[in-house]
């Protein structure tokens, strides 16, 4: 899931944002219907810990993608929103 404290934004806009990276994984692929996309991203932050890029994206750091399961109660608090929901 992608989220953000910002507003939602197509997939191919994300190369313009500050986007934060977890492990490295700087390609971030996304798929709508029977398209593929993968886009390269880059930003302020690389690290490996999954806490640390969602206390990131609360403070607004940048766009960040983090699994539902870890980002859900953030997104139930309002505290981020998913910005690429298609």
């Amino acid at each position: 899931m992608t989220v953000s404290r910002q507003h939602q934004t197509p997939p191919e806009d994300l190369s313009e944002h500050a986007c934060l990276v977890h492990l490295n994984q700087d390609i971030w692929q996304f798929v709508k219907g029977q398209q593929s996309m993968a886009v390269r991203v880059n930003g302020p932050l690389v690290c490996n810990d999954v806490t640390t890029l969602v206390q990131a994206t609360i403070n607004g750091t940048g766009i960040a993608r983090i699994p539902y399961d870890i980002a859900s109660h953030v997104i139930d608090n309002r505290q981020l929103i998913p910005i690429l929901q298609d």
